[in-house]
């Protein structure tokens, strides 16, 4: 694409190409500008980022290129033009994800959660949705980050989502965004998410051990669960154990608190294991036998208590 861009035939570029597609709430076009409100390249993406890699080369060429705009608020509206435009174009997993009705119903289930405890917690369905607004980007849980949470939290596999996204996308297809009726273990994953993050980066232990923080979400989970073999999938069962979870990551000391105690058992874990420094073991929390061990240790601390 590119040196069909900037070669000798780029005036025939724009006959070549299927243009770029652009959806806003607003579209106002008056004389030759274009204003929009909230817009989103829905097709066209990889041309956009050419044009744009190759803007000093093509400065001074004649080149025209078809462009779409829509204008609309109607969400069923955007994602019927997303899907149309991209038939023939194989979409990222959580592009897909983001025009399912599962997450519809959890963006809203966040901005009733917002409203009710205050806490201001924003899910991004849709990629750069709330770039107008005036909000903390580590207040944010997009799609990506949704599913590590959730998966390290509420699936027990930390491991993986220590590793590679795509590994872990293509592992917990299937068992995430299944039913719109159990969504608070989602928005609590993300609040323990924020929570963690939050320590990791004021924190000097934290800091040293940012690579812990999937393991400390599902650390988290046990202790404050207190259960000894909690499901693996989210049913109603992780709906409780959420509710639970929520009430201690609502408030300021109890989060802190049960956020070092997790840290803690981490650490003695790592000590268990013969590790001195655990800087020296970069792969150690990406795999599968850290997280098995773990969780065994806890059951037989949790056994101890009972």
């Amino acid at each position: 694409m590119k040196n069909g861009l900037t070669g000798t035939n780029a005036h025939l570029f724009g006959l070549l190409n299927n243009g770029i597609t652009i959806i806003a709430d607003q579209v106002h076009i008056i004389s030759t500008e274009a204003s929009l409100v909230n817009y989103q390249i829905v097709n066209g993406c990889q041309t956009s980022n050419v044009i744009f890699e190759s803007l000093k080369d093509i400065i001074e060429k004649n080149i025209y290129i078809p462009i779409r705009l829509i204008g609309t608020e109607d969400e069923d509206t955007k994602n019927a033009i997303i899907k149309a435009t991209n038939s023939q174009t194989a979409l990222k997993p959580e592009q897909l994800l983001a025009l399912r009705d599962e997450q519809k119903s959890l963006e809203e289930y966040y901005r009733a959660k917002r409203n009710q405890n205050k806490f201001l917690l924003y899910y991004e369905r849709r990629t750069e949705q709330y770039r107008n607004e005036d909000i903390q980007k580590t207040k944010i849980i997009n799609i990506p980050f949704q599913i590590k949470a959730t998966s390290a939290m509420f699936l027990d596999l930390p491991h993986e989502v220590s590793g590679q996204y795509g590994k872990v996308e293509q592992k917990t297809r299937g068992k995430l965004f299944t039913d719109s009726s159990l969504l608070n273990p989602y928005y609590v994953s993300g609040l323990t998410w924020y929570r963690v993050e939050a320590f990791i980066r004021n924190n000097e232990e934290g800091k040293k051990h940012r690579r812990a923080r999937w393991h400390i979400m599902m650390v988290i989970k046990y202790l404050i669960s207190d259960l000894k073999n909690p499901s693996k999938i989210i049913d109603k069962n992780a709906e409780k154990i959420s509710e639970k979870v929520e009430k201690v990551m609502l408030n300021d000391a109890k989060s802190l608190e049960i956020i070092e105690n997790a840290l803690s058992l981490i650490k003695e874990f790592i000590i268990n294991e013969g590790i001195l420094d655990i800087s020296e073991d970069r792969k150690f929390f990406e795999r599968k036998e850290t997280t098995t061990g773990l969780i065994e240790m806890l059951k037989n601390r949790l056994k101890t208590l009972s």
